[in-house]
C-alpha cells in the first residue's frame, strides 16, 4: 500500500491522516498521536500493539548510535551490554544485528539474528514481539542448535503470557535438540521447572530446578544460578518444602548482592516477599517488597514493579497495615505496561472491579468499557480502547531520559 492509499483509506476514520504527515513519520521524524496511530492500525488491519513494538523498536535501535558492522559485530557488542547489565541497550544493538543480516542476504545468519532479537526482548518483559521474531526465525532456521535456542526462548515467552500448554511442548521440543550444547541444556532444565511448578507437578519441577542449579554452578554462571535458586525456592515453598524454599530464597538475595544486578536483586527480593505473604508472614514480606519496587520502577522493570504494588496493596487495603505510598494508584500505573498474565494480574482485574465499581472488559486483559465509551462511537472499540493504552504508554515514555 502506497502513502497516497494509505492517506485516501484513512478517511474513513475520526482521526485521518495527511500525506505529507506519513511521509515524516516514514522517515521516523516524529512519533504519531495516539487517535493517529489507531487509524494506522484500523487502516493495515494490524494489531495496535504491533505499531507500539515497532515504534518501541525503532527507539531500542536508537539507543545504539553505532551502524556500521555486520551481525556479530552487533551481537558481540550486544552480548557485552548485557554483561554491563543494559538490557535495553542489548537489545538494540541486537536489533541493529538484525538489519545488518538481512542485508547479506544470508539465510543461517538471518536466522540466528531473529533468536537473538526474541532472546533479548525477554528481559524487558515485551513477550508478544518476542515472540513473532522467534516464530520467524523458526521458519527459516536450518541449524539445530539455533533451533534449540528458538524453541527454548519461545517456550519463555509463552511461559509469561499464560500459554502454559503451548510452552510445555515447546520446552519439551527444545529439549530434544539441546546435543552437547551444557549452557542450553542448564536453560532447558530451569524452565522446565518453572513450567512443571506452574502445573502444580512439584516433583518433577524441584528435580529440574536441582539439575538447573547444579548446572549453573558447575559453569560459574552466577546469574543464571541466582535466578534458578529463587525459581527453585518459590516452588520448593509452594510443594510443602517450606524451610528449605526459604533458605533458598534468602541464598538468591544474598547472590543476588553479590554479583550486583539491580534486577536480580528486585526478582530475588519480590520471590521472597511474595513467598512470605503466602505463607501469612506479612510483616516481613512488606521490607522485602518495597524494596523490589524501589528497584523495579528505577530500572524500568513494570511487571514487577506491578507484582510488588499489587501485594502492598493487598497488605495495605485488606491486612490494614500502614504502608507509606498509594498501592492502588502504583499498580495502575504500571499494569498497562506489562504483558505478562498472571495469577497477579487476573487478580488485580477482579480485584478493581469490586474497589471501582466499573466493569472490566477484556480486550488484551488491560482495558475498561468505561475508557472505550469515551471516544467517539464511529470508531472501532478495540482501537478506540488500545488508544486509552497508548495515552498511558506514551505519557511515560515522553517523560523518560532520551
Amino acid at each position: 500500500m502506497t502513502l497516497r492509499q494509505v492517506e485516501q483509506a484513512s478517511r474513513r476514520f475520526p482521526e485521518p491522516i495527511a500525506f505529507d504527515y506519513l511521509a515524516r513519520l516514514e522517515r521516523g521524524a516524529h512519533m504519531p498521536s495516539v487517535p493517529k496511530l489507531a487509524t494506522l492500525a484500523n487502516v493495515y488491519q494490524r494489531p495496535i500493539r504491533e505499531f507500539v513494538d515497532l515504534y518501541e523498536l525503532e527507539h531500542l535501535k536508537s539507543r545504539v548510535t553505532e551502524q556500521d558492522g555486520d551481525f556479530w559485530h552487533f551481537r558481540k557488542l550486544g552480548i557485552d551490554y548485557r554483561a554491563a547489565g543494559d538490557p535495553w541497550r542489548s537489545a538494540g544493538a541486537m536489533l541493529r544485528g538484525l538489519d545488518a543480516a538481512r542485508a547479506s542476504l544470508d539465510v543461517d545468519t538471518i536466522a540466528q539474528a531473529l533468536t537473538s532479537v526474541g532472546i533479548g526482548l525477554i528481559p524487558l518483559a515485551r513477550y508478544h514481539a518476542a515472540v513473532r521474531f522467534l516464530e520467524e526465525a523458526l521458519r527459516t532456521v536450518r541449524i539445530e542448535r539455533i533451533r534449540a535456542y528458538a524453541l527454548h526462548n519461545l517456550a519463555r515467552a509463552h511461559f509469561q503470557l499464560d500459554n502454559m500448554i503451548l510452552a510445555d511442548a515447546l520446552s519439551l521440543r527444545a529439549a530434544a535438540f539441546v546435543l552437547d550444547d551444557r549452557p542450553l541444556e542448564a536453560d532447558v532444565h530451569s524452565v522446565r521447572a518453572v513450567i512443571l511448578g506452574a502445573q502444580g507437578r512439584f516433583d518433577e519441577a524441584i528435580e529440574h530446578g536441582r539439575d538447573a542449579l547444579e548446572a549453573y554452578r558447575s559453569l560459574c554462571d552466577t546469574q543464571s544460578e541466582t535466578l534458578a535458586m529463587y525459581d527453585l525456592g518459590s516452588i520448593s515453598v509452594r510443594a510443602g518444602k517450606v524451610d528449605e524454599g526459604l533458605a533458598l530464597l534468602r541464598a538468591s538475595m544474598s547472590l543476588a548482592i553479590e554479583v550486583g544486578d539491580p534486577r536480580l536483586r528486585a526478582q530475588s527480593a519480590l520471590f521472597y516477599g511474595r513467598a512470605l505473604y503466602a505463607l501469612g508472614r506479612y510483616e516481613e514480606a512488606i521490607a522485602l517488597l518495597k524494596s523490589a519496587f524501589l528497584i523495579a520502577r528505577d530500572r524500568e522493570m513494570h511487571q514487577q514493579a506491578f507484582d510488588t504494588c499489587f501485594y502492598l496493596w493487598k497488605l495495605s487495603d485488606e491486612r490494614g497495615f500502614r504502608i507509606d505510598g498509594n498501592w492502588l494508584e502504583d499498580a495502575r500505573w504500571h499494569r498497562p505496561l506489562v504483558e505478562q498474565r498472571s495469577e497477579e494480574t487476573e487478580a488485580f482485574v477482579s480485584a478493581l472491579r469490586a474497589v471501582t465499581a466499573v466493569p472490566i472488559e477484556s480486550f488484551d486483559e488491560r482495558f475498561t468499557t468505561k475508557l472505550a465509551e469515551a471516544q467517539p462511537s464511529e470508531a472501532p472499540s478495540d482501537a478506540v480502547a488500545a488508544a486509552h493504552l497508548l495515552s498511558t504508554y506514551l505519557e511515560w515514555k515522553s517523560a523518560l531520559p532520551r
